[in-house]
């Protein structure tokens, strides 16, 4: 459930940044916060015991057309 929800976060992050309410620096600085929370060691041990898998939070179609430049370069260097 937490993966579906995080996912939905990041979508809404995505179109607040295309209807200009959010400018491309502070919505790749969330996405690193939600990278640095879904790879921490609490987050592999509770994925691992779980049965889950944190790569899924990420809707890959989304951020690649997400635009140019920084949000390109971040997927580009943090999800590859």
């Amino acid at each position: 459930m937490m993966i579906l929800c995080v996912a939905a976060f990041i979508r809404e992050l995505l179109d607040n940044h295309r209807s200009g309410a959010l400018g491309e620096r502070p919505v790749v600085n969330l996405l690193e916060e939600i990278r640095e929370i879904v790879t921490s060691p609490n987050a592999e041990k509770a994925a691992r015991l779980g049965g889950f898998d944190f790569s899924e939070v990420w809707p890959m179609e989304e951020l690649c057309e997400a635009g140019e430049g920084k949000f390109a370069r971040w997927v580009e260097h943090r999800l590859s």
